[in-house]
């Protein structure tokens, strides 16, 4: 829902036949739905509200795992270089889905005193999925995001992060996304933050870690090469 809007796709005017959900309810096609925003070269697949119900009612379902699937087995997915798909990590029908049908996952994670148990719980939902339901997923790696560098606790919280990606080999990107008040500003404005507030920091920061990303996505699925890694549920010590 955010997306849509964000792209500058007004969701009151948009027929509940438009979207996601309604293509995931009835197996429609990538083609049936994806509509063009007002930016160039970004296609949206618009959302409605009742994307949250949906998830709720296939909760449990022999096809939880397996909504997309129908959708973007679309020849028309040959015309785009990347296809981006946002979800929360709850390991819900929708991230399941997502992570079932995607060559590669990010996990974006603030630099908070919890969240290595999230990292721990995020990890073991989607390494499940790889190995019964998309064993060529590949894990790009972590990314911290809405960082505060005048934050004791998150400069701290960060280079325990970095310790812990060095003795675990767990991917984490070096280019951190900083917290900026011009996300809200962008998303007020309708517009994406590169084309609003192209050379701020926070629009420098998102670009240099696509720098980063962009080298591990050439070819089908081949991403970085894949180390083994555990993150234990812990708190930071």
């Amino acid at each position: 829902c955010n997306g849509t809007k964000l792209l500058g796709i007004d969701t009151a005017t948009l027929n509940y036949e438009q979207t996601i959900c309604y293509a995931m309810e009835h197996s429609l096609k990538f083609s049936d739905i994806v509509i063009p925003s007002k930016f160039e070269n970004i296609d949206i697949l618009p959302s409605s509200e009742r994307l949250f119900d949906f998830n709720k009612n296939v909760s449990g379902s022999a096809r939880q795992s397996f909504l997309l699937h129908p959708v973007f087995e679309d020849e028309a997915l040959d015309n785009y270089d990347l296809v981006i798909i946002d979800t929360n990590p709850s390991p819900d029908s929708l991230f399941q889905s997502a992570i079932a049908i995607s060559h590669y996952y990010l996990v974006p994670t603030p630099a908070e005193n919890d969240v290595i148990d999230g990292l721990a719980t995020v990890f073991k939902n989607a390494e499940t999925i790889k190995k019964y339901l998309n064993p060529k997923l590949t894990f790009l790696g972590c990314s911290i995001q809405k960082f505060d560098k005048d934050s004791p606790a998150q400069v701290q919280n960060e280079r325990i992060l970095r310790k812990i990606s060095k003795e675990t080999k767990m991917p984490l990107f070096e280019n951190i996304i900083p917290f900026s008040k011009a996300v809200f500003s962008a998303s007020n404005a309708h517009t994406p933050l590169i084309n609003y507030l192209k050379n701020s920091p926070i629009s420098k920061s998102y670009l240099a870690l696509a720098g980063e990303i962009k080298p591990l996505l050439k070819g089908g699925r081949i991403g970085r090469q894949q180390a083994q890694f555990q993150i234990k549920k812990k708190r930071f010590e």
